[in-house]
């Protein structure tokens, strides 16, 4: 029987089970599942279409994100700053499904403020992804 192993930062291990040259199974890579398909026959697999899809998209995603973000007066009086890490879920036909914080910025200002930003464009339309995708986005509050 062969199996798939994936080690991710974390250091966890995973093995899948082959049946035949075809691999299936669900690994937890940077705080979401990724459904893991490998076919020893093929020459791509769902994983690299995701990771294509975000690496050509991140920019247009991020940018309707800051472009909504205000930076609370209160915050910047009391000189807080932080990154909000926020994850977005976009569906097949480019909805944004669904949007949380994954890690505080310590500022509950903060935190409620790139909840906002993400509020304002929930009922956008973005790029459509091969499948469901979920994007890690860091959402930054700097002082100058």
């Amino acid at each position: 029987t062969s199996i798939l192993v994936a080690v991710h930062h974390g250091g966890r291990l995973h093995e899948h089970p082959a049946h035949g040259d075809v691999v299936t199974g669900t690994v937890s890579i940077d705080s979401f599942d990724a459904f893991i398909l490998f076919d020893s026959g093929a020459s791509f697999s769902f994983v690299s279409k995701q990771k294509d899809f975000v690496r050509t998209n991140f920019g247009i995603i991020r940018d309707k994100v800051l472009k909504n973000l205000i930076y609370p007066r209160m915050a910047k009086r009391m000189g807080q700053t932080g990154i909000v890490e926020a994850t977005l879920v976009i569906s097949m036909d480019g909805r944004l499904i669904a949007y949380y914080i994954t890690r505080s910025s310590g500022s509950k200002l903060l935190d409620k403020a790139a909840m906002q930003a993400l509020q304002k464009i929930k009922n956008d339309i973005f790029p459509k992804p091969a499948q469901q995708t979920r994007i890690a986005l860091p959402i930054g509050f700097e002082l100058n």
